[in-house]
């Protein structure tokens, strides 16, 4: 598969585009960032939580889908003291394509990091640099740009998940598995309290302004109903619960639980 018109006139133009600069975007739909360039990625934040300590990952995806499932993004990331050098280099075309169509995607770890602040610079190709200043508190990631070329942050700001917290989802197939999926969520809410987390992106979930919890990845069911606790809950009472609801399951219906340390059910 060959690369993508849009990717094949950034590279042409990037000896001109650095003679031009950059500028700052401030919307969307801005429909170009600097003359010949259009906004071709996202970069967001991603958390890995884990038992021996959380990791945080930039992901990169194409705004516009290509023609396979498994189109990659190439890309490299050197992190000296407080800062972050992250190269962005080519789409990769599948040695198999699977049919159909989603955005290209990619993925850099940028490790486990001091609290404090950060220098980023954001390379395309080692011609265009973009620079943000990344600050790590105990409650969040947040970015702050100072350019935006050629990609868009898809959010400034990762709020961190805490270790003692449980969501996941009830879903049914069927509006008529409403009431055992509602009794369902109470049993498993039954375990813990009320999140009461910030509203914002958590990477794994987000709470609305509306206070709607969304859940990374969660299907599209008739019934959906999302979840988000505090609980002391050891893994082997939620896995024991977990099983049991599972064994009485009804046709149709489905749970997924996951925990600020990284475990699922």
């Amino acid at each position: 598969m060959s690369l993508p018109y849009h990717w094949r006139l950034l590279l042409s133009l990037l000896p001109t585009v650095w003679l031009v600069g950059g500028c700052q975007i401030d919307k969307l739909n801005d429909p170009i960032i600097i003359p010949g360039i259009e906004k071709e990625l996202y970069l967001n934040l991603w958390e890995n939580l884990l038992p021996a300590g959380n990791e945080l990952w930039f992901k990169l995806e194409t705004i516009e889908n290509e023609d396979c499932l498994n189109v990659g993004i190439q890309s490299s990331l050197i992190k000296t003291n407080r800062n972050i050098d992250f190269d962005i280099l080519s789409i990769v075309a599948p040695m198999d394509c699977l049919p159909g169509e989603a955005p290209a995607r990619g993925e850099a770890l940028v490790g486990k990091l001091d609290l404090g602040t950060y220098e980023i610079n954001v390379h395309l190709r080692d011609e265009i640099t973009s620079r943000a200043t990344l600050e790590v508190s105990a409650e969040y990631f947040r970015i702050s740009a100072n350019e935006q070329n050629g990609f868009l942050w898809q959010h400034t700001e990762l709020r961190r998940v805490p270790a003692q917290t449980l969501w996941g989802y009830v879903s049914g197939s069927d509006a008529s598995l409403l009431n055992t999926a509602n009794n369902w969520r109470t049993q498993l809410t039954n375990i813990g309290t009320p999140a009461g987390l910030p509203r914002g992106y958590y990477g794994h979930f987000a709470i609305a302004p509306t206070d709607e919890i969304q859940v990374a990845n969660a299907p599209n069911t008739p019934v959906l109903l999302p979840f988000l606790i505090t609980s002391d809950a050891n893994n082997e009472s939620i896995t024991q619960l977990v099983q049991s609801l599972r064994q009485q399951a009804p046709a149709g219906l489905s749970l997924a639980v996951f925990s600020g340390k990284g475990a699922s059910w």
